[in-house]
């Protein structure tokens, strides 16, 4: 593409429509190009470098779909599914010791966090200690992640009988990390 007509990413966190100089179409075209060759993937795995490991943290987010984004032609996953907001995706994400992100799992609103935690936990070998909530409490999830020789630090729900006496406190109090990453 010739200089009148680069790129011009201003809106990118907004979601708004990109914009192409000189032209009249917009870039989602090339948006979903980038996504369907794993562009996208590509430039953000180049922007990890040697992340932080010394504490990694994991957690689902929802990010709601538009009422029309279901039922697309294609055969292939699109990360959308039924839950009780209507469509959505669910972003499963694991940040460093700073809050940036260093891996991702993208699946359908309707999937349970501790379905994709041994996944996104396998990512993450020389993590020290891996923080989740208590959506990721299982004795698989914890064995796994102890396994990896790193500490889990998962505060276990109300019915378990073993309770919290183990749970580092200090280092939960920073889960704010995932639920609020920094874009870098």
């Amino acid at each position: 593409m010739d200089a009148p007509n680069r790129l011009r990413i201003s809106r990118f966190a907004s979601g708004k429509h990109w914009l192409l100089r000189g032209r009249d179409e917009t870039s989602t075209d090339h948006h979903n190009a980038w996504s369907a060759c794993g562009k996208w993937l590509r430039i953000f795995k180049a922007l990890v470098v040697e992340p932080d490991l010394e504490w990694a943290f994991i957690d689902g987010s929802y990010a709601k779909a538009h009422q029309h984004s279901a039922g697309a032609a294609s055969g292939d996953d699109e990360g959308i599914g039924k839950s009780r907001a209507g469509n959505t995706s669910k972003i499963h994400l694991a940040v460093n010791a700073h809050g940036l992100p260093i891996e991702f799992e993208i699946t359908g609103g309707q999937i349970n966090d501790c379905t994709q935690a041994t996944s996104l936990i396998a990512k993450l070998p020389t993590a020290q200690a891996i923080v989740a909530d208590k959506g990721y409490d299982s004795e698989a999830i914890r064995e796994q992640i102890e396994e990896q020789g790193a500490k889990a630090v998962i505060p276990r729900k109300r019915t378990s009988v073993k309770g919290n006496a183990d749970l580092d406190r200090g280092l939960y109090r920073n889960r704010h990390l995932v639920e609020t990453p920094s874009p870098g």
